[in-house]
Protein backbone atom coordinates (compact mmCIF):
# COMPACT_ATOMS: atom_id res chain seq x y z
CA UNK A 1 0.00 0.00 0.00
CA UNK A 2 1.18 3.74 -0.96
CA UNK A 3 0.77 6.61 0.86
CA UNK A 4 1.30 10.37 0.26
CA UNK A 5 2.89 12.73 2.49
CA UNK A 6 2.39 16.29 2.34
CA UNK A 7 4.76 19.22 3.71
CA UNK A 8 2.25 19.92 6.60
CA UNK A 9 2.83 15.90 7.45
CA UNK A 10 -0.43 15.13 6.54
CA UNK A 11 -0.32 11.71 5.58
CA UNK A 12 -3.08 10.10 3.43
CA UNK A 13 -3.41 7.12 1.01
CA UNK A 14 -2.62 7.23 -2.70
CA UNK A 15 -5.16 8.57 -4.69
CA UNK A 16 -4.85 9.80 -8.41
CA UNK A 17 -3.61 12.48 -7.76
CA UNK A 18 -0.73 14.37 -5.28
CA UNK A 19 -2.59 16.59 -3.66
CA UNK A 20 -3.48 16.43 0.17
CA UNK A 21 -7.29 16.30 0.44
CA UNK A 22 -6.56 18.41 3.85
CA UNK A 23 -4.42 21.06 2.69
CA UNK A 24 -4.24 20.91 -0.96
CA UNK A 25 -0.60 21.05 -0.66
CA UNK A 26 1.75 19.20 -3.43
CA UNK A 27 2.59 15.41 -1.51
CA UNK A 28 5.26 13.01 -2.16
CA UNK A 29 5.20 9.05 -1.50
CA UNK A 30 6.05 7.56 1.46
CA UNK A 31 6.61 3.57 2.16
CA UNK A 32 4.84 1.65 5.13
CA UNK A 33 8.29 1.45 6.68
CA UNK A 34 8.12 5.34 7.05
CA UNK A 35 4.54 5.39 8.74
CA UNK A 36 5.82 2.92 11.61
CA UNK A 37 8.87 4.32 12.65
CA UNK A 38 8.03 7.58 12.82
CA UNK A 39 4.82 10.06 15.06
CA UNK A 40 2.27 11.18 12.95
CA UNK A 41 -0.26 13.23 14.22
CA UNK A 42 -3.99 12.12 12.85
CA UNK A 43 -4.18 14.98 9.84
CA UNK A 44 -7.46 17.58 10.57
CA UNK A 45 -10.16 17.96 8.16
CA UNK A 46 -10.13 20.89 5.94
CA UNK A 47 -13.40 22.19 7.57
CA UNK A 48 -11.75 22.57 11.14
CA UNK A 49 -10.29 25.77 12.62
CA UNK A 50 -6.63 25.43 11.28
CA UNK A 51 -4.26 26.17 14.32
CA UNK A 52 -0.92 27.62 12.75
CA UNK A 53 2.60 26.12 13.76
CA UNK A 54 4.46 28.83 15.63
CA UNK A 55 7.54 27.46 15.30
CA UNK A 56 9.43 24.36 15.23
CA UNK A 57 11.64 21.90 17.23
CA UNK A 58 14.26 19.68 16.15
CA UNK A 59 16.25 17.39 17.65
CA UNK A 60 19.91 17.48 17.11
CA UNK A 61 21.36 14.39 18.76
CA UNK A 62 19.82 11.07 19.96
CA UNK A 63 17.36 8.66 18.91
CA UNK A 64 15.55 10.82 17.12
CA UNK A 65 18.26 12.77 15.74
CA UNK A 66 16.43 15.08 12.85
CA UNK A 67 13.07 15.17 13.12
CA UNK A 68 11.24 18.09 13.94
CA UNK A 69 8.07 18.88 16.00
CA UNK A 70 5.80 21.72 15.37
CA UNK A 71 5.20 23.81 18.07
CA UNK A 72 1.00 26.05 18.49
CA UNK A 73 -0.04 28.69 20.32
CA UNK A 74 -0.41 27.79 23.73
CA UNK A 75 1.27 24.87 25.53
CA UNK A 76 3.65 22.32 23.76
CA UNK A 77 4.07 19.56 26.09
CA UNK A 78 7.24 17.32 26.03
CA UNK A 79 7.96 13.84 27.25
CA UNK A 80 8.66 10.58 26.00
CA UNK A 81 4.74 9.50 26.26
CA UNK A 82 3.13 9.28 22.45
CA UNK A 83 0.30 12.03 23.71
CA UNK A 84 2.95 14.08 24.15
CA UNK A 85 3.00 17.46 21.55
CA UNK A 86 6.51 16.73 21.17
CA UNK A 87 7.66 12.97 21.56
CA UNK A 88 10.86 12.06 22.59
CA UNK A 89 10.17 8.48 22.30
CA UNK A 90 13.48 6.34 23.72
CA UNK A 91 15.31 8.93 25.52
CA UNK A 92 15.30 7.78 28.92
CA UNK A 93 16.61 11.20 30.20
CA UNK A 94 13.51 12.55 29.98
CA UNK A 95 10.28 12.10 31.86
CA UNK A 96 7.26 9.75 30.22
CA UNK A 97 4.80 12.38 31.33
CA UNK A 98 5.34 16.42 30.73
CA UNK A 99 9.47 16.66 31.25
CA UNK A 100 8.44 20.84 29.94
CA UNK A 101 6.31 22.46 28.43
CA UNK A 102 7.27 25.11 25.76
CA UNK A 103 4.22 28.11 25.63
CA UNK A 104 3.48 30.43 22.84
CA UNK A 105 2.64 33.45 23.66
CA UNK A 106 1.00 34.61 20.82
CA UNK A 107 0.12 38.55 22.25
CA UNK A 108 3.58 38.61 22.94
CA UNK A 109 5.27 36.89 20.47
CA UNK A 110 7.61 34.65 22.54
CA UNK A 111 8.26 31.21 23.56
CA UNK A 112 8.58 30.19 26.95
CA UNK A 113 9.86 27.15 28.83
CA UNK A 114 8.54 26.11 32.14
CA UNK A 115 9.71 22.88 33.70
CA UNK A 116 7.42 19.56 33.90
CA UNK A 117 6.06 17.85 36.77
CA UNK A 118 9.03 16.83 38.24
CA UNK A 119 11.39 19.98 38.33
CA UNK A 120 14.60 18.31 37.49
CA UNK A 121 16.46 16.81 34.78
CA UNK A 122 15.77 20.17 32.06
CA UNK A 123 18.84 22.17 30.93
CA UNK A 124 18.96 25.63 28.77
CA UNK A 125 22.32 26.37 27.58
CA UNK A 126 23.96 24.41 30.59
CA UNK A 127 22.14 26.14 33.37
CA UNK A 128 19.20 24.19 35.09
CA UNK A 129 15.74 25.58 34.49
CA UNK A 130 13.22 25.70 37.38
CA UNK A 131 11.02 28.53 36.67
CA UNK A 132 9.46 30.17 33.48
CA UNK A 133 12.00 30.96 31.26
CA UNK A 134 12.05 32.83 28.09
CA UNK A 135 13.53 31.29 25.31
CA UNK A 136 15.20 32.94 22.17
CA UNK A 137 16.04 31.71 18.46
CA UNK A 138 18.20 29.02 18.61
CA UNK A 139 19.13 28.59 22.22
CA UNK A 140 17.62 25.37 23.10
CA UNK A 141 20.24 23.85 21.47
CA UNK A 142 21.24 22.20 25.45
CA UNK A 143 17.33 22.09 25.99
CA UNK A 144 17.78 18.55 27.59
CA UNK A 145 21.49 17.64 27.70
CA UNK A 146 22.18 16.26 31.12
Amino acid sequence: MTFKLCPNGHVFERVSNNICPYCHMVATDIVDEMINHRELKPAKPAHDKINPVCGWLVCLEGLRQGYSFNLYKGKNFIGRGKDMDVCLLGDDTVAYNNHATIVYDYKEHHFMLLPGALGDDLYLDETAVYKPTLLSDRNMRALFNI
